[in-house]
């Protein structure tokens, strides 16, 4: 839901119709199912940490490139390889995060990780529906 809120400025100033809103909602999930499974395997021969590192450098640069791009094809490119950065990260941190738990205690933290998680994105996409009809995009 986080990454689909992007779509909602365009979309309400008319810069673009139902038909090109849908694939920058679901690009970034492609990009994350793929880079969930390239930076999975990549991190046991790398190693975690440093592959994280690289997941949120790339994740952070085609996101903030997304924001200046000019063209829709261009566009969707940048988000797509910023969501095969998400979709490494996001296997290296619960894997990360489990080793330094207790083992009577893992599955229950690893439950309360991904509790917050949608949490905040519950709260992300609150924001933005409470922020964008009030300033929509003429403040930004």
């Amino acid at each position: 839901m986080v990454f689909s809120c992007g779509a909602l400025i365009p979309r309400q100033s008319g810069e673009v119709n139902a038909e090109q809103t849908s694939p920058v909602c679901s690009i970034v999930y492609l990009g994350m199912m793929v880079g969930a499974f390239f930076w999975g395997g990549m991190s046991d021969k790398v190693g975690r940490r440093q592959c994280l590192l690289i997941c949120m450098s790339t994740n952070g640069f085609f996101a903030f490139l997304s924001s200046f791009v000019q063209g829709y094809g261009v566009f969707l490119l940048c988000r797509v390889f910023a969501g095969f950065g998400i979709g490494g990260a996001v296997p290296i941190v619960f894997s990360m995060f489990a080793e330094v738990l207790s083992r009577e205690k893992r599955g229950e933290h690893l439950s309360w990780l991904c509790m917050f998680w949608m949490i905040g994105e519950i709260y992300a996409s609150a924001m933005a529906w409470a922020i964008i009809p009030h300033y929509g995009e003429s403040q930004f």
